[in-house]
């Protein structure tokens, strides 16, 4: 039979159209959800999963909270930390796709900042402690480590971190003994860890503890993702990196990182004679052990990834890309870009176990997720025509269940003949294409969605997407409230019932799976999904920005009209003065801070005033925001804040206090010591669809608000609509959140105002529109 390349082309395209078109046909639910899922699961992660620091066990995510539990069992609650390190890869990676997108919408970025330090700085720690196992006494850097080093008492002593509701110590047997958003009733206070077993009972499980290749790249892919959206310059204030680094750049000690752990890969050294390990450097690719010399027990068998790791090392150390469309030849030079990273192995045969790897649903997903990760980070991707070819096929006959394993053999026989033949032919050998990419990571029983979109952020390329679950569908289904899977099919939602997608979508529940390692789980995989879409569709052109949600600085703000504020940890509010006419409420689940310089005025009555109520109550759920619930889960009165009688009055001012078992102080009166992130408005509710259509008729329009022109060099114009009896208010500020106008006399017989911007400074203006009704719009101008 002959193929036809004009059909080919049509076919190509006929496909890539219907992928395209797919996400249009799914869930189309508000984006506002999606972030405020992401900023309750990020507080979520660092108060029930994480203690974020450079001590011992800091800054390390456990996997599963409750393992063991056949449901929500308080007598099942520790702490499991698994393959630490291939965690802390994908944290690492959630950290710099969370910096790039607080940092493109001019947000503060400290927070992020300290916490990727920190997640960095672990690997050097597990490096340093890999030859001793002796944290007290550390080693040289060398790319070698283990996969955690938290200790068995690592819960027990930080106890009130991990239950931070607890105000009665390491009590373990009352209702509020639990974290942020735990399901359980009694407290998590045991560390289940490769640390614990290797080092503290005395068992050396080499199998569990010590790096395999699988840690490896998922560190590296977290490397990758700092390396593109981290600027060099960036810097946790004046902190340096320990163990002998001496950096300070975040990005510079990540490339350094991703330098060390190749380089060990690629030829370990003995830690006493500074031998290779492997021998000859064209035998390596393998991990050993420096101070044995023998190959780790787990996963050292690294050379079939050795070109991509080589590769790789020249695009994070260099800043250099692979090439699209390079091809080797055993006759010259290679033509790649990591040529001082590459040796004899990975130029040769490990170039051409590369190219002709595929894989399928005939290898395990482990391998899947290598390849996946691998080539997403590296964009070792090079297409020629026997791929369109090929991959055509493949991609038809996966349509078809029943002979979908036959386009997977049909790929290895043809890849087998090719290898064989084409050796010395430049351009023919076969290369994981993009397209290969897409399909391989896309199997129904274990789809890895995250490769394809992970590589097109960081390349650009194809992208296409899963035909079964767009990721902005997986992301509206995400639950509001817990990640988590228990025996029997019990958990919040299908497509999140796995330990973790990123790693393990093949124990998700259904397609003959079931998930035995039950527990609630970190939702590292929701969040880095979360900004890799993001980042997609800003890449697009389409995205919302994105604001922090869990901790909330109001700084220098004058005259700033009471709006309700919902932070998921900290509220944190100094130099600003707030005018209260009407009931508004503060809720933060962890602290209030009120700073110097901070007035609230009410009605100015001293023995009443219903109009600022400040208090702290954890939020039950993202979508929680606004409904003020008791947390008690033994309170039946559904009791408001506003029946409660433990109020106090200052000019005029009611300040809440919650009282039940969770009460924390509501008034701070020592600064927050922690970064804090900076959120001056509310995300926008939805629009109504009448709303949307005008909108698209009329870029720019707002049923609350409409502001033009919004690049001008003298005046704008707002635009708005108030009902009967509601007041409204406009503040225009820049960037750092000072005051340039304000306007809070607005009534329903105005129309709107014009602002004369003429004397301003050039730069980017923020104009916000709220009412006493509840509406709080914003829109960015641009003074010329």
């Amino acid at each position: 039979m002959k193929w036809n390349l004009i059909n080919t082309k049509k076919t190509i395209s006929l496909l890539v159209g219907i992928l395209c078109i797919l996400p249009l046909l799914g869930n189309a639910q508000n984006d506002n959800d999606n972030h405020r899922k992401y900023w309750y699961y990020r507080s979520r992660l660092v108060n029930d999963f994480l203690k974020v620091g450079t001590g011992q066990g800091e800054s390390m995510p456990f996997n599963q909270r409750g393992l063991y539990a056949s449901g929500f069992n308080p007598y099942f609650v520790d702490l499991n930390i698994g393959d630490g390190t291939s965690t802390l890869g994908y944290y690492i990676g959630l950290l710099a796709t969370e910096y790039y997108l607080l940092q493109q919408n001019n947000q503060n970025t400290d927070k992020v900042k300290h916490e990727l330090f920190c997640a960095l700085n672990a690997i050097n720690r597990l490096d340093a402690v890999a030859e001793s196992l002796d944290p007290n006494n550390p080693t040289a850097l060398n790319g070698f480590f283990v996969r955690d080093d938290i200790s068995k008492n690592f819960v027990r002593d930080n106890y009130n971190h991990f239950n931070y509701f607890d105000n009665g110590g390491n009590s373990t047997n009352t209702v509020n003994s639990r974290g942020f958003a735990s399901k359980f009733n009694m407290g998590a206070q045991r560390s289940l860890s490769s640390w614990k077993s290797a080092v503290e009972d005395v068992v050396k499980h080499d199998t569990l503890f010590y790096e395999s290749q699988d840690q490896v790249y998922n560190l590296l892919f977290g490397i990758a993702l700092v390396n593109k959206f981290v600027p060099s310059s960036e810097t946790d204030g004046s902190n340096i990196f320990g163990y002998g680094s001496g950096e300070s750049s975040l990005t510079t000690e990540a490339r350094n990182i991703a330098g060390r752990i190749i380089d060990n890969v690629r030829d370990t050294k003995n830690s006493t004679t500074g031998q290779s390990c492997g021998g000859a450097l064209a035998t390596g690719w393998k991990i050993y052990r420096p101070t044995t010399c023998t190959p780790v027990l787990a996963g050292a068998q690294a050379e079939i990834f050795a070109y991509p790791l080589a590769e790789l090392e020249g695009i994070i150390k260099n800043g250099m890309s692979s090439n699209t469309g390079t091809n080797f030849s055993l006759g010259s030079i290679p033509k790649v870009f990591g040529n001082n990273y590459h040796n004899l192995w990975s130029r040769t045969l490990g170039y051409s176990a590369w190219n002709a790897y595929v894989p399928s649903n005939v290898i395990k997903v482990d391998n899947r997720v290598f390849a996946e990760n691998l080539a997403a980070a590296c964009n070792c991707v090079y297409g020629t025509v026997l791929d369109q070819i090929l991959e055509t096929i493949q991609t038809e006959l996966h349509q078809i269940p029943f002979l979908g394993f036959f386009g997977d053999i049909l790929f290895y026989i043809v890849n087998i003949v090719t290898q064989t033949i084409y050796t010395l032919i430049p351009g023919m050998i076969k290369n994981i294409t993009e397209t290969a990419i897409n399909v391989n990571a896309y199997l129904p029983d274990a789809p890895i969605d995250h490769g394809p979109l992970a590589r097109k952020v960081l390349h650009g390329g194809l992208y296409m997407h899963n035909p079964a679950n767009t990721i902005d569908y997986l992301l509206n289904v995400a639950p509001c409230d817990d990640i988590y899977a228990f025996a029997g099919g019990y958990f919040g939602n299908q497509q999140w019932s796995s330990t973790d997608r990123l790693d393990h979508p093949e124990r998700m529940w259904g397609s003959g799976h079931n998930n035995d390692f039950y527990g609630e789980y970190p939702a590292i995989d929701y969040m880095l999904y979360h900004n890799l879409w993001y980042i997609h569709q800003k890449q697009e052109g389409t995205s919302q920005n994105i604001v922090d949600l869990s901790d909330i600085k109001i700084y220098n703000q004058n005259g700033l009209p009471c709006h309700n504020v919902n932070a998921y940890e900290t509220i944190d509010a100094q130099n600003t003065t707030v005018a209260c006419f009407n009931p508004t409420v503060w809720r933060a689940g962890k602290t209030i801070y009120f700073g110097s310089g901070v007035s609230i005025t009410g009605n100015g009555s001293t023995t009443s005033g219903p109009n600022f109520h400040a208090y702290i109550q954890k939020f039950d759920c993202a979508t929680d925001v606004g409904v003020f619930r008791m947390a008690n889960p033994n309170d039946s009165t559904g009791q408001e804040p506003n029946s409660m009688s433990n109020d106090s009055y200052a000019n005029g001012v009611r300040f809440h206090t919650v009282n039940y078992p969770e009460q924390m102080a509501v008034l701070n009166t020592e600064p927050i010591t922690e970064h804090n992130q900076n959120l001056i408005t509310e995300l926008p509710t939805e629009e109504s669809p009448l709303d949307a259509m005008l909108k698209a008729a009329n870029p720019g329009f707002s049923r609350e608000l409409f502001v033009k022109p919004t690049v001008t060099k003298d005046e704008v114009s707002a635009y708005f609509l108030l009902a009967d009896n509601e007041t409204g208010f406009i503040t225009v500020m820049d960037l750092g959140g000072k005051v340039v106008y304000n306007n809070n006399t607005l009534k329903q017989m105005d129309s709107g105002v014009s602002i004369d911007l003429s004397s301003f400074a050039a730069g980017t203006y923020i104009l916000k529109f709220t009412t006493t009704n509840g509406t709080n719009k914003t829109q960015k101008i641009i003074k010329e």
